[in-house]
């Protein structure tokens, strides 16, 4: 359990997290779908304790609301789809439980449909490059492809199980990523590895 990158607890009885970092000081991404996170005992506190927290998914979890969460300055990518957050207001909110954020799902909540959600999107959380299941990034899957995308080779990418310090984007090579943590471009994962495959190459040649 020390060494443990990746949890799922989706859709467990679950009373308390208390004692999770305690349990998987390597956590790195979470599965809390169909949990009711403000219901815990010890929930948001025990995410917050976890230092190396870079994801959360938590569907379904019954969260209206991110005044009772506290800083989770490590998480990058916050999946929420189907809970109940309402308010634009949240946001900001989020923006500051959450500095390090970098992709949001906010899908199936009423907040979604609000007039100005996407300007107060883009003001309080400027940072983000994938929102509601798409890109923010300017290039292209061709220019990905193409090799016109700056890749940091040497930034060190902390991923999940499976994935290693330094790798790089398999798309690149013609092989399909598993997993956004070290793909150029997720959304078009399939389409930047088909533009690359050698197959391809050799029929345009």
């Amino acid at each position: 359990a020390l060494w443990l990158r990746s949890l799922s607890l989706a859709s467990n009885p679950l009373a308390s997290l208390d004692g999770l970092a305690e349990l998987f000081p390597r956590l790195l991404a979470i599965d809390l779908s169909f949990v009711d996170i403000p219901s815990l005992d010890v929930g948001w506190s025990a995410l917050a304790a976890c230092p190396r927290l870079r994801s959360l998914v938590a569907e379904s979890a019954g969260v209206d609301s991110f005044e009772d969460m506290p800083k989770l300055a490590t998480l990058q990518s916050l999946e929420l789809l189907e809970n109940d957050v309402a308010e634009v207001e949240e946001l900001k909110t989020l923006a500051k439980r959450c500095p390090a954020l970098l992709r949001l799902d906010l899908r199936e909540n009423p907040i979604s449909t609000e007039p100005f959600y996407v300007k107060a999107v883009a003001k309080h959380l400027p940072r983000l490059t994938w929102h509601n299941n798409q890109s923010l990034k300017k290039s292209s899957a061709q220019d990905a492809a193409r090799g016109k995308v700056h890749i940091g080779f040497d930034a060190d990418v902390n991923a999940v199980d499976g994935l290693y310090k330094n790798e790089s984007c398999s798309c690149l090579e013609g092989n399909p990523c598993i997993d956004p943590a070290t793909c150029v471009d997720w959304e078009h994962r399939e389409a930047v590895a088909a533009e690359a495959s050698p197959c391809h190459r050799s029929v345009q040649a």
